[in-house]
């Protein structure tokens, strides 16, 4: 077998040869390349965008598709669109690139699907109709996504807050390896998490692309005593960060994945010291029997829960007198099953456990003893 290294190499050559109708048949700008945690090619036609990821170290070759309609923005993978548009399942796109042989397949593949759904995609309302159907990620382009203030269902709703992620943490904390010197919490948030993380003496990195949210989590730093330690806060987009080599003891993701491409773990995979340990708190949409099961099990307890967070948040907010910012949200849209396939290629040994609350559990132990998915 080729060095993977041969495999990054010669992933622009062979992906610019191999996706070349974009350009010549399809009216798509000549692709840029960006280089930082994964190498990217970014084909553009007006408002829409098609980007090969190629992930470092030969993991895995990947693409999604953006396209703006009547004022917001649609991403979906390759693959939930194939599957979207009834031209196969979410595996028929060849997803592995773990040599040459492998990724000149993988691209011929995903030039395949590209090809088949390109009438669909010249037409901006058909692309979003697509978008819409495979359950692709929305924002708006310069203001709200269309209902955003309507009232939503109690066990939905924002009026009754209730925070899955916190109601988490102390599973996560059990994760945390012995004498965990170092952390990083991607997609910190408003910052509770990685607080509690300073709290147990540990030094935490914490990053969040959210101005907003990060000027929140660095709020109870005025507060602190003197010599407590308090986490280094930064904005920015952890795609877009040079993480340390083998450098955290703990890394934290929650409800956060779903933000960035999956393959994102093998950058984080990489800043782990001997011996670290990655967690993911994560989203799923409800795609199967099984999926609706856990939803529908949740509801009930969900509803309960939230109307005692809210009793205790109004008595909250009338001492405070303000409100706390949130974290911008966005829907989950690659299924458990897909997680679990990409995450056994990407984080070999790691364990995946179906959580009540739309939730799941991956656990990554850096060199550790090959468990299997839960």
């Amino acid at each position: 077998m080729r060095r993977k290294g041969r495999v990054f190499d010669q992933f622009e050559p062979a992906a610019r040869s191999t996706l070349a109708f974009l350009t010549d048949e399809l009216g798509y700008d000549r692709p840029l390349l960006s280089t930082e945690l994964l190498r990217t090619l970014t084909y553009a036609r007006g408002q829409q965008k098609i980007k090969v990821h190629y992930y470092l170290r030969g993991h895995g070759l990947f693409t999604d598709v953006t396209t703006v309609f009547q004022g917001i923005e649609y991403l979906a993978s390759l693959s939930d669109l194939v599957f979207a548009a009834g031209l196969g399942h979410r595996n028929a796109v060849t997803v592995s690139a773990n040599n040459l042989r492998m990724m000149d397949k993988s691209l011929e593949s995903q030039a395949h699907y590209l090809r088949l759904l390109a009438p669909t995609l010249q037409d901006p309302a058909d692309a979003a109709e697509l978008m819409r159907t495979a359950g692709a990620k929305q924002r708006a382009v310069g203001g709200e996504l269309p209902g955003a203030g309507r009232a939503h269902p109690l066990w939905q709703g924002r009026a009754m807050p209730f925070d899955h992620n916190d109601h988490y943490h102390p599973l996560l904390l059990r994760q945390m390896p012995p004498n965990c010197r170092t952390a990083l919490d991607v997609g910190c948030g408003t910052g509770r998490f990685a607080w509690r993380l300073a709290r147990l003496g540990v030094e935490v990195d914490a990053i969040d692309p959210s101005e907003e949210v990060v000027a929140e989590a660095r709020a109870p730093a005025a507060g602190s005593t003197p010599g407590e330690r308090a986490p280094r806060f930064r904005c920015a987009d952890v795609t877009e960060v040079r993480l340390p080599k083998a450098h955290y003891d703990f890394i934290s993701c929650l409800a956060s994945l779903h933000h960035m491409p999956f393959g994102t773990v093998a950058a984080l995979r990489d800043a782990l010291a001997p011996g670290g340990v990655l967690v993911v708190l994560g989203c799923y949409p409800e795609r199967t029997r099984l999926d609706w099961a856990w939803s529908l099990a949740a509801v009930p307890v969900n509803a309960v829960v939230r109307l005692a967070v809210f009793v205790r948040d109004r008595l909250g907010s009338a001492v405070t007198g303000r409100t706390p910012a949130r974290a911008p949200v966005a829907q989950p849209t690659m299924p458990l099953l897909q997680i679990r396939r990409e995450a056994a290629a990407l984080l070999p040994g790691c364990r995946i456990r179906r959580l009540l609350f739309w939730r799941y559990l991956l656990v990554f132990r850096n060199g550790g003893d090959g468990g299997q998915a839960l």
